[in-house]
């Protein structure tokens, strides 16, 4: 076991990738999952080596890189505690009407990535280029990549890669947690809908116990942290008496599989949450799931939040 605490370093870096729109672009409410769907076809489109539709069953998807970083073999033996590995990466883009991105216009979105899909970034970059000249959105837009940067758990920028670099820059390819205090009411702002299931069903507001987001947190940071970390964190224990308020609702969200050929129904809730008697021992798990999200098909970018009400102590 692993602990959670000041001064823990874990293999997790947040990149933000600007691309610039070649022709109009129209960006769909929520671009996780057209974010997502462009990033695994160009990465197959650059690594596969058969052609085969599926990768089931295939001779070399031991060695290849994409179900690695896209479709993670939950059958394999060391994952076997976990129903749902979850692909070592996080789409992050905003909640909300996405409206037209013109020609010539930069727009931006967020990457996460866990362990050694850090060390696939170069790859990773490729396969952005590749979406981008192959175009995006509804329209399939052709866009251009000019830049990647890392960003500081602080929000601070590092250039990694440029438009016409082959070699990225060197950068710190982790976190610390800092030391955490509490400044204020300790709150979760949940700005992308948290798909929060407990006891086999999806929750809504009127029945999510503090005790019931706090397991869904911890179980989402146990699992990116025992299938890419190098091992599950001893999580602490939840006291009778931690309660919260919160002003959640449903959002609705649907995207289109085209994989099952349907669309598919994601809703999730949305909101302010506010913790009565949590102990201090939770500050580091709320600090590092704003890199895991909470609940759900966060590799879509569900389940995003900040926390409120908590500083770092120098």
């Amino acid at each position: 076991m692993m602990a959670l605490a000041a001064g823990t370093e874990l293999r997790i870096s947040r990149y933000r990738l600007t691309l610039v729109a070649k022709a109009p672009l129209q960006l769909p409410w929520f671009q996780g999952s057209m974010l997502r769907g462009s990033f695994g076809c160009a990465l197959r489109k650059l690594v596969c080596l058969t052609g085969e539709p599926s990768c089931d069953g295939c001779c070399l998807a031991s060695s290849c890189r994409y179900p690695s970083l896209f479709e993670p073999p939950s059958g394999s033996p060391e994952w076997e505690r976990w129903r749902d590995v979850p692909a070592p990466f996080i789409m992050e883009s905003a909640f909300g009407p996405g409206g037209t991105v013109v020609a010539g216009q930069h727009w931006s979105f967020d990457m996460v990535l866990f362990g050694p899909a850090i060390d696939q970034l170069p790859l990773i970059v490729l396969a952005w280029q590749r979406a981008a000249r192959d175009g995006l959105g509804k329209g399939r837009a052709p866009c251009e990549l000019t830049a990647v940067e890392h960003l500081s758990a602080e929000g601070v920028a590092t250039p990694v890669f440029r438009a016409g670099e082959r070699n990225g820059q060197p950068h710190q390819g982790s976190v610390r947690i800092p030391a955490l205090r509490a400044s204020g009411p300790i709150t979760m702002e949940i700005v992308t809908p948290a798909r929060i299931k407990s006891d086999g069903r999806l929750r809504n507001a009127g029945d999510l116990t503090a005790a019931q987001l706090l397991r869904s947190l911890a179980r989402k940071i146990e699992i990116y942290a025992g299938v890419y970390l190098g091992g599950v964190p001893d999580r602490p224990p939840i006291p009778d008496d931690v309660l919260m308020v919160s002003t959640l609702k449903r959002e609705n969200w649907q995207r289109y599989s085209h994989r099952q050929a349907q669309k598919m129904s994601l809703d999730g809730l949305m909101g302010l949450v506010r913790f009565m008697n949590l102990p201090n021992e939770w500050l580091p798990w709320l600090w590092l799931g704003q890199y895991t999200h909470l609940g759900k098909n966060t590799s879509f970018g569900l389940g995003r939040y900040r926390v409120l009400g908590v500083e770092t102590v120098n």
